[in-house]
C-alpha cells in the first residue's frame, strides 16, 4: 500500500467530521490518505496533542513511559450535541452541562478502576465530536486484554479499536437510554403502546402491573414507595393515583378486587426516572388531562435522569426542591420498590444495565425490593412478527438482514431503537451478580414476558 509522504492539515479535521462509523473513517483514510487503520489510530492519538486540539499536559510520559509505569493513555470523543444546545441553552449552561457530565462520567471509572484522571479537554464544536477528554488509566502491560475488556463493558459504544498503547473510543451518552430516539418517539408512545391494539402486548402490560400490585400487596410495611425507572408517559405510576381505575381493571378481568384497596392505601409516593425529556413532558400532560397534576411533587415525582447515576439526582443528603420534599414527606422512611418494567432493561445498553441494577438496589435500600419485568429471548423469533412488525410506523423500518442480531437476541431499526430480548441466566446472573437474592421469577410465554423479584442478601 502507497505510503502518505505529509501530513495533510485538514486530515484531523476529516477524521472528526466524517459522517458514519469508525469503519467508514478507516475506508475514507484508505482510498483518500493511503492510512492503514493502526496508521490512522496513531495519527489521531499524537496529532490531537500535536495540532493542540488537546492541551498536553505537564510531564506527559512518553508511549514507552506508559507502559513502563503501566498506564494507557485514553480518549473518549463525546457528542453532546451543543449545535442543538447552542439554540437552546446559554454558553455557561453549555459549560455546566458538559461539566456535569464529566463528573459523572469521572465518578463512574474511579469507581471502577483503582486509578483514573482526566488531564485535559477540548472542544470541537460543531463536529462530529464535541468534546475530546484525554486521560491516564491504569490497566497496560500484563493485564492489558482484561483492562480493554473492562473498559468496552463498562461503556456505551458504536465501535472500539485498540492498539498497543491507546483506546481510540467513540462516547456517545445518548446510547445509555436513547434519550434522543425515545424523545422522537414520546408523541406517540401512548398511542401504540400504551393504548396498544397488539393482544401480546397488551397482555404483557397487564400482567406486569397485577404482578407489581401484588409485590406492592405483600409488603408487610404500612408505607410503600415505587420508584420506576423509565416511567415514560406515566402508563405505570399514574394508575397508582387512580384507585378506580384499578379496581375497574381488577373487575374487567374477573380477579380479587381487594387487592385494588389494598394497593391504593399502601402506596404513599412515586418516583418515574426517565432520560426522556419529551416523555416527562408529556407524563405532565397525561396528569392534566386526568386531573392528577395536583398531585405533582407532593405525591408523584418526576426526575430527568439516567438510571447509572440515579444517586445524582434522588438522595436524602441532595438540596434540591424535589429531593428536599421527599426527605420530609418520609419516603426515605417508606419501604421502597424499585423497578424496570416493559423491557426497560432491554433499550439500555450492555454497559449500563449491570450498574442500573445497583443503582436501583442502592435507592431501594437494604430492606427494599428490585422488581424487574423483560421480553423472552427464546420468545424473540414470535415476537418480531407478532409486536415489532405491527410497531413499525412507531420504532421504526427494519431490515432483517441489517437490523436483526438472531443469535443475540437484538432487535434495531433504522430510525435507531434498540432492544434487547433476555435468556433467563442472563436476567438471573444481573440480580445476582449485584448480590440480590431472587425471591420469585415467573415467565408468561403468550405475552413474550418474564417477571422477577429480588432482595439484598
Amino acid at each position: 500500500m502507497k505510503k502518505r509522504n505529509s501530513i495533510d492539515k485538514k486530515l484531523l479535521l476529516e477524521l472528526l467530521t466524517v459522517e458514519g462509523d469508525i469503519k467508514t473513517l478507516y475506508k475514507i483514510c484508505e482510498v483518500k490518505h493511503h492510512m492503514t487503520e493502526n496508521e490512522v489510530n496513531e495519527y489521531i492519538a499524537k496529532e490531537l496533542i500535536q495540532k493542540g486540539l488537546v492541551t498536553q499536559a505537564a510531564n506527559l510520559p512518553t508511549e514507552e513511559g506508559l507502559r513502563e509505569l503501566g498506564w494507557t493513555l485514553t480518549f473518549f470523543f463525546i457528542k453532546l450535541d451543543l449545535t442543538t444546545a447552542f439554540r437552546t441553552m446559554g454558553h455557561s449552561l453549555i459549560w455546566v452541562d458538559m461539566g456535569n457530565r464529566l463528573k459523572a462520567l469521572t465518578t463512574y471509572m474511579n469507581n471502577e478502576f483503582e486509578d483514573f484522571k482526566i488531564m485535559s479537554i477540548a472542544t470541537a464544536i460543531g463536529s462530529r465530536y464535541d468534546l475530546i477528554v484525554l486521560a491516564y488509566t491504569k490497566g497496560i502491560g500484563l493485564g492489558f486484554s482484561e483492562f480493554a475488556s473492562k473498559i468496552t463493558n463498562l461503556l456505551p459504544t458504536t465501535e472500539v479499536v485498540t492498539h498497543p498503547f491507546v483506546i481510540l473510543r467513540k462516547f456517545d451518552p445518548l446510547p445509555f437510554g436513547q434519550s434522543s430516539v425515545w424523545n422522537e418517539m414520546a408523541g406517540s408512545f401512548d398511542e401504540y403502546v400504551t393504548r396498544s391494539k397488539i393482544e401480546a402486548l397488551n397482555r404483557y402490560m397487564l400482567n406486569e402491573k397485577f404482578y407489581l400490585d401484588n409485590v406492592i400487596a405483600e409488603c408487610t410495611e404500612k408505607d410503600v414507595s415505587l420508584i420506576e425507572i423509565g416511567s415514560g408517559t406515566g402508563r405505570l405510576l399514574t394508575r397508582y393515583l387512580q384507585p378506580q381505575a384499578i379496581a375497574d381493571e381488577y373487575s374487567r378481568t374477573n380477579k380479587d378486587c381487594k387487592i385494588s384497596e389494598v394497593i391504593s392505601d399502601k402506596v404513599k409516593f412515586l418516583v418515574g426516572v426517565e432520560v426522556a425529556e419529551k416523555m416527562i413532558e408529556e407524563n405532565i400532560r397525561n396528569l392534566e388531562k386526568n386531573g392528577l397534576v395536583k398531585h405533582l411533587d407532593k405525591k408523584i415525582f418526576l426526575f430527568n435522569a439516567r438510571a447509572e447515576y440515579l444517586d445524582y439526582f434522588i438522595s436524602p443528603d441532595l438540596e434540591t426542591e424535589k429531593c428536599i420534599a421527599l426527605k420530609n414527606g418520609g419516603f426515605w422512611k417508606t419501604k421502597r420498590i424499585t423497578c424496570a418494567m416493559l423491557n426497560t432493561l432491554g433499550i439500555m445498553r450492555p454497559s449500563v444495565r449491570q450498574v442500573s441494577i445497583k443503582k436501583m438496589k442502592e435507592i431501594a435500600g437494604a430492606d427494599g425490593v428490585i422488581v424487574l419485568s423483560v421480553f423472552d429471548g427464546s420468545k424473540f423469533l414470535e415476537g418480531i412478527e407478532k409486536i415489532y412488525s405491527p410497531l413499525e410506523d412507531f420504532v421504526g423500518d427494519f431490515i432483517p438482514e441489517i437490523n436483526i442480531d438472531y443469535e443475540r437476541h437484538i432487535f434495531t431499526t433504522m430510525r435507531g431503537y434498540y432492544s434487547h430480548w433476555f435468556e433467563e441466566n442472563e436476567i438471573k446472573g444481573m440480580l445476582e451478580r449485584n448480590n440480590l437474592q431472587i425471591t420469585d421469577f415467573k415467565k408468561d410465554p403468550e405475552s413474550f414476558s418474564m417477571y422477577a423479584t429480588a432482595v439484598p442478601t
